[in-house]
C-alpha cells in the first residue's frame, strides 16, 4: 500500500501537521531570512538560524521518499514587490537527531529516499538562497515550500 503526504509549508504561518495511521509529518519552524536586505544576496545554510524545519515520525519500519517543491520568488502581502529565491545542494539537511552536527547534507531539488525505522524520527531543515534587488523593498514576503513525503512498498 503507498500512502502520501502532502505538507503545504506557509511562510510565516502556523504549523502544520498530517497523520495518517503510521506517518506523521509536523512543521516546526518556518524560514525566516529577515526583514532588511539592502540589495544583498542572503543564504541560509541548512545548519544555519532561520531555516524552515519538519519533524517526520512514522510508527513502522518502512522507506520514504521526500520531495520539496520549490517556489522561484517570495511576494509580499500587495503582490507588487518579488524576491527571487534559490536553492543548492548546500541548503538542506535531514538527521534522526535534532543536533546541526548529525545533519546529513542533500539537494532539495531531489527526491530524498531514506529507511525509516519503527517509531523513529527524522528532521528535515531547508534553507535557500534570496536574490534581492538594490531597490528591494524591506517586509514580510511569504512564499510555498510543498514537502511530499511518500511511503515506498516494501518486498
Amino acid at each position: 500500500m503507498r500512502f502520501m503526504y502532502i505538507i503545504l509549508c506557509l511562510f510565516l504561518g502556523n504549523s502544520i501537521f498530517y497523520c495518517q495511521q503510521n506517518l506523521s509529518v509536523i512543521k516546526l519552524n518556518d524560514i525566516y531570512f529577515g526583514s532588511d536586505f539592502g540589495g544583498k544576496e542572503k543564504r541560509l545554510k541548512h545548519t544555519d538560524d532561520g531555516t524552515a524545519k519538519f519533524q517526520i515520525h512514522s510508527k513502522i519500519e518502512t522507506d520514504i521518499v521526500i520531495t520539496i517543491l520549490i517556489p522561484n520568488y517570495f511576494i509580499n502581502a500587495n503582490g507588487l514587490e518579488k524576491i527571487p529565491i534559490s536553492f543548492s545542494d548546500e541548503n538542506a539537511g535531514w538527521s534522526t537527531v535534532d543536533n546541526i552536527s548529525s545533519r546529513i547534507t542533500f539537494d532539495p531539488r531531489q527526491p530524498l529516499i531514506l529507511s525509516i525505522k519503527e517509531n523513529q524520527i527524522i528532521y528535515v531543515w531547508i534553507g535557500g538562497i534570496l536574490h534581492p534587488s538594490q531597490s528591494q523593498r524591506s517586509g514580510k514576503y511569504t512564499g510555498n515550500i510543498t514537502l511530499t513525503v511518500q511511503t515506498l512498498p516494501r518486498n
